[in-house]
């Protein structure tokens, strides 16, 4: 307990402090009692001098904590956020209220997108109002100038970009272009066929730059499967898109045709379903036909091969349709490419209106034997779980809207607050969460192994594998064992053998999507309709039902 302050910091040396001041205030002329009231004043007064320190609170924590307790969604950077405090006001308001008395203590705003979401951003300015001593902003200058070729030659429609922003321009037919930049920018040039350049930063405004751009040679000898053959990409005329390997690995998919999303220009890729291991939908320059297969033909190491989904498959698998391209391994790929015209059709046929994607695997090169290892692990998890009524809230719901109908009924439960099922096998009462009893932590994981080599007449690549991936709804998932291997032999200079040889095992286990079932069934409507006063399994074992109504069982 904190002690009384006295001059000499104890109670009990209070008397000798009074009768010394008594007796110094004599010798001054004044009266012992206003001593003795101006002791005690500033021994009342002292407490008032402390006031009590507001601590500041991590806001990261604080933004956890409001999504919490007002079941809203906040969108931010973990940047902007991480490693700032804040002093929380004490307010009784709104969401929105508190955000924005908290966020412009570190220099933050925020935007409501809608209801209960609400997005946080750097406020404009904010850069000048916690360091109000820091340089001005620098200013914008005029640049322009010309681009130019190694001969000398002007280079219209070059991209001219001021460095980590998307302020610029392009060069004229003449090679010409001007626009305005801060002061200190970097330029950065860049055109196909050419290396990007980038000029020093600008400290003054200039008309006279001439920059000039050099051949990118390994852009226009690279090598492009077309259905023909290959062909150098300089002396190609045709569209194609073309997705290395490596861009393929760095995806944890269970298929290549998911990891062409976003690779390839003109390339649509859609999951119908997001079952593991489910078909997918892959579309090349959009849809030519409105009930007919609108696939791509896909040509792997010059086998065609045309997915076929047809109605009697779609319905022996709960309406989810399987996918045969899940049994090539991403890892075994060393390039796609993407024919997107009609030359296509040139040895296709009409096989190609839809376009052609041509897969080449991986082969052994001239070398010492190369060892590659590939494996990962992940969880993936539900985002968010919906907000629904408790077992007593369903209770007075469902009394209140019988009776609503016809007050003379009986309540179909007569205590809310202990909610008794009718159900005489399973009484209750029950308080079932059923986003928590259908979905649950799932795992992904991949492990592969390849051994690549060969000498000028014998080349090889063996590979094996296996893939995992459990579905965040129960009875879901996807695994696949895989074997590969790809040897070439030449016999001479006129004759080379060999064999390309896959071995795939891939089950797929779905759950019924709710589309596919009737009423509020499937794994995604009964979890968000079915009544939380039954259990999931009864006593006896058996699943529990619901007695209010049979469709939904």
């Amino acid at each position: 307990m904190n002690r009384p302050h006295t001059y000499l910091g104890w109670p009990a040396a209070r008397p000798a402090c009074l009768a010394a001041g008594v007796a110094v205030l004599h010798l001054l002329g004044t009266p012992a009692h206003a001593q003795f009231l101006a002791v005690n004043a500033l021994h009342q007064r002292a407490p008032a001098t402390a006031p009590k320190a507001v601590k500041s609170v991590p806001l990261k924590a604080l933004l956890k904590q409001w999504e919490s307790e007002y079941h809203a969604t906040i969108f931010y950077e973990s940047n902007l956020v991480e490693n700032k405090r804040v002093q929380p006001q004490v307010l009784s308001g709104t969401l929105a209220d508190k955000l924005a008395a908290v966020l412009p203590q570190v220099a933050l705003q925020f935007k409501e997108l809608r209801d209960n979401y609400f997005v946080v951003t750097t406020a404009l300015g904010g850069a000048g109002a916690t360091a109000p001593n820091t340089a001005a902003a620098p200013q914008n200058i005029p640049v322009s100038g010309r681009v130019l070729d190694n001969k000398g030659q002007p280079l219209p429609g070059v991209t001219v970009l001021v460095k980590g922003t998307t302020n610029g321009t392009s060069t004229g037919v003449d090679g010409s272009f001007s626009l305005s930049v801060p002061e200190g920018a970097t330029l950065v040039f860049s055109s196909v066929g050419f290396r990007s350049q980038e000029l020093p930063p600008l400290n003054g405004a200039t008309s006279t730059l001439e920059v000039r751009l050099s051949d990118d040679q390994q852009a226009l000898n690279e090598v492009v499967v077309v259905g023909y053959g290959t062909q150098s990409r300089q002396d190609l005329s045709t569209s194609v898109a073309s997705v290395g390997g490596a861009a393929l690995a760095r995806q944890p998919v269970a298929g290549f045709d998911q990891a062409l999303q976003g690779q390839a220009p003109g390339v649509q890729v859609t999951t119908p379903s997001g079952s593991p291991g489910a078909g997918i939908n892959v579309r090349v320059r959009g849809s030519a036909t409105l009930s007919l297969n609108a696939s791509p033909l896909y040509v792997i190491d010059g086998v065609p091969v045309l997915p076929d989904y047809n109605a009697s498959q779609e319905i022996s698998v709960n309406n989810q349709r399987l996918n045969p391209l899940n049994t090539i391994n991403p890892d075994d790929i060393e390039s796609i490419d993407v024919l997107k015209d009609g030359a296509a059709a040139a040895i296709y046929g009409v096989r190609a209106a839809n376009g052609v994607v041509v897969i080449t695997t991986k082969r052994g090169k001239v070398g010492q034997a190369q060892v590659g290892i590939t494996a990962y692990y992940g969880r993936q998890y539900l985002r968010k779980k919906l907000d629904l009524l408790n077992a007593t809230q369903f209770a007075q719901e469902y009394n209140a809207i019988v009776l609503g109908g016809n007050p003379n009924l009986p309540a179909p439960f007569p205590d809310p607050n202990n909610p008794v099922s009718s159900d005489p096998a399973a009484p209750g009462p029950y308080n079932t969460d059923w986003q928590d009893a259908v979905y649950r932590p799932a795992s992904l994981q991949n492990y592969q192994l390849n051994v690549s080599g060969g000498s000028e007449k014998t080349r090889y690549y063996v590979s094996g594998g296996y893939f995992n991936q459990q579905g965040i709804s129960l009875n879901s998932g996807f695994d696949r064992y895989n074997f590969k291997i790809n040897l070439t032999q030449e016999l001479s200079k006129r004759f080379r053998v060999g064999t390309n040889f896959n071995l795939s095992r891939s089950h797929t286990n779905s759950s019924v999507r709710s589309e596919a079932a009737g009423a509020n069934g499937g794994s995604v409507l009964g979890a968000l309709s079915q009544i939380p006063t039954i259990p999931v399994y009864k006593p006896s074992g058996i699943y529990g039902t619901n007695p209010l109504n049979q469709s939904d069982n």
